[in-house]
């Protein structure tokens, strides 16, 4: 079964992590990157071509919401989940 590969974009260190391992706990998931805010989470997605980005919607830099609308402008081949 092919694993679908997770990035996290979370600026909270503790949420992020309990995020992992809820995750990770899901039969076929796996995270394979992480990053603390929108800007990063950008490019996070081009280095590690994940199929789903996991998003915190309040950020600094860059929240997910303007986030969510570069990966779209960008057409990004992600689906993406905001929270």
């Amino acid at each position: 079964m092919k694993q679908l590969r997770v990035l996290l974009v979370e600026d909270d260190p503790m949420v992020r992590e309990v995020n992992r391992q809820f995750i990770e706990k899901v039969e076929g998931f796996e995270v394979v990157g992480q990053a603390t805010n929108g800007v990063d989470g950008l490019v996070q997605i081009d280095v590690f071509k994940p199929d789903l980005v996991f998003m915190d919607i309040f950020m600094p830099e860059q929240d997910g919401i303007e986030s969510l609308r570069k990966i779209r402008e960008l057409k990004l081949p992600v689906d993406v989940i905001t929270v």
